[in-house]
């Protein structure tokens, strides 16, 4: 082999390395976002346990109406925060297309179920004391502690969460 074919060889290398998708790629350029687990899933509101308030009147359609994106917001963040971690898997979303989003009376943590007497689509459902809680949301690792016990039933540290 010549220097000059050497050369060229060289010249066609570099080229094609330079060329290539992977060389525009550098430490700072961020990681694809990842797909979300919850994209499928369409909140609506269990308007009957969400108006009932034991210290005044009853919430307004229009405070409920407000009220549901952000408890969908609450539960789809930390829903695909642990999805993007691994700790649950996203599969197990897929059969759904409704969130349920409900307000039990007395319940110290939110709980997350299947809605399997639910007419129509399959639903979850996210339930906590919303409406004692003046239609606020409970924090995010409540959320996740919920989302985790849904995922894995059988933990012996989810018995208390059961709906």
């Amino acid at each position: 082999m010549t220097v000059r074919t050497i050369l060229t060889l060289c010249a066609v290398l570099v080229a094609s390395i330079v060329s290539s998708p992977l060389a525009n790629v550098n430490a700072t350029t961020p990681a694809p976002p990842r797909p979300s687990c919850t994209r499928g899933l369409v909140a609506s509101a269990d308007v009957a346990s969400l108006a009932r308030r034991d210290d005044g009147p009853p919430y307004s359609a229009e405070q409920i109406r407000a009220f549901v994106p952000v408890a969908e917001t609450a539960f789809k963040t930390a829903a695909d925060g642990l999805c993007a971690s691994g700790a649950i898997d996203a599969k197990q979303f897929a059969k759904y297309r409704r969130l349920l989003v409900r307000s039990g009376s007395g319940a110290d943590d939110s709980v997350v179920y299947d809605d399997e007497d639910a007419e129509g689509p399959p639903t979850l459902v996210f339930e906590w004391v919303f409406s004692e809680e003046g239609l606020k949301v409970p924090d995010r690792a409540d959320i996740e502690a919920a989302l985790r016990c849904w995922s894995h039933w059988n933990d012996e540290v989810c018995s208390a969460r059961e709906p």
